[in-house]
């Protein structure tokens, strides 16, 4: 779900997008004639995420859970690919992720995440992006986020190059247990 939004930070009105990312569920998983054929499901479990611009930076900006992370990771990586795709001028962008799926996960788990920014951008830049475009440049970062870029139930096949989506045996309700063990 895609929102934009308005607010005055104080030195001016920022335009925003707020959006959920939510979780996936691998259900089926089988390789065949060297293959990965996956049967997945998007559901309501979702992390909160708040898109904008802001050049007062030079350079994008991504806060997990209001900490500013370092270095290189999923989300930036899609910023980067979003860019490179569309070939408009590039906008510092400024990420914010209140985490509601896991609360200790690396950046490499962030697909929702970096998938839900390349759709807020998409909506922020008023692009339209056809689905084909959005899973080719998702797939430019990792094969793994054209899953959420194809949402709902579908069978996936090698990490997202073709997905057929699913109208049969598909669940109204999912029982999601979370478990507070570490490893």
């Amino acid at each position: 779900m895609l929102r934009w939004c308005i607010y005055n930070k104080g030195n001016g009105w920022i335009k925003y997008i707020d959006l959920k990312c939510p979780a996936l569920i691998n259900f089926y998983c089988n390789r065949e004639n060297g293959n990965l054929i996956t049967v997945n499901d998007t559901v309501d479990l979702c992390d909160e995420v708040e898109v904008s611009v802001d050049n007062r930076y030079d350079i994008s900006r991504i806060y997990l859970n209001n900490k500013l992370l370092l270095g290189d990771n999923l989300i930036k990586k899609a910023i980067n690919a979003f860019f490179e795709y569309t070939n408009i001028s590039r906008d510092s962008i400024v990420v914010r992720v209140n985490k509601q799926i896991q609360e200790q996960v690396y950046m490499e788990e962030f697909d929702n995440i970096a998938s839900g920014v390349i759709l807020a951008l998409n909506t922020y830049y008023q692009l339209e992006l056809s689905k084909e475009e959005l899973i080719q440049i998702a797939s430019m970062v990792s094969k793994g986020l054209t899953l959420f870029i194809y949402g709902g139930y579908h069978q996936v096949y090698n990490y997202g190059e073709r997905a057929i989506e699913l109208k049969e045996n598909r669940c109204d309700n999912y029982l999601i247990a979370l478990s507070d063990l570490k490893e």
